[in-house]
């Protein structure tokens, strides 16, 4: 992802922080793992979703918690 914007301190761990993400305003949050790459961020679904694609957003939450939001890349 790219230009993902910390609403809370990105994850230190190199084995990255347990969020729920969403891609659509509308669909329900997926459980996931998102690491910080320095500008960045990689996000891992636990479950395959449909329609990813480069260019969509993806927020990140903690609960209702929202933590940052960015743009797909890949």
């Amino acid at each position: 992802m790219r230009e993902v914007n910390w609403l809370a301190p990105p994850p230190v761990s190199p084995a990255g922080t347990r969020v729920e993400a969403k891609l659509r305003s509308a669909a329900e949050p997926a459980a996931a793992i998102v690491t910080s790459n320095g500008t960045g961020a990689m996000i891992a679904f636990d479950q395959p979703q449909f329609g990813v694609a480069p260019g969509q957003a993806a927020v990140f939450y903690n609960g209702t918690q929202l933590l940052a939001g960015g743009w797909i890349t890949a």
